[in-house]
């Protein structure tokens, strides 16, 4: 019977290097932007589908994604102060100019 550490089992389970101490500061500098809620190099990874004619359509990233959400939310913040503006405009042509006691001088 073979020896069992020449098998290829084992040999697979020990065929990933031990982690350096560049490995681990990297792991725990990652962890710790996970922990902060922060932007990771995981986070900027683009996925995408493949159709089935063969056309792929690719997902934005995380930041992307925020930059677009950032530009939405500014245009409808434009969108709501021209309206106020237009609306503004409108009562103050409809509203007359009072003539009181209080504007006299």
């Amino acid at each position: 019977m073979p020896d069992l550490s020449l098998t290829r089992t084992l040999i697979a389970e020990h065929s990933y290097p031990t982690p350096t101490r560049n490995h681990l500061s990297m792991h725990n500098r990652e962890a710790a932007k996970v922990r902060d809620g922060r932007k990771t190099r995981a986070t900027e990874v683009s996925i995408g589908y493949r159709c089935e004619d063969g056309t792929t359509i690719m997902f934005g990233t995380a930041s992307e994604r925020a930059l677009y959400r950032q530009q939405e939310l500014d245009n409808q913040r434009l969108a709501r102060r021209h309206a106020a503006e237009r609306i503004s405009a409108i009562v103050g042509q409809l509203t007359p100019d009072v003539d009181s006691w209080a504007h006299k001088s």
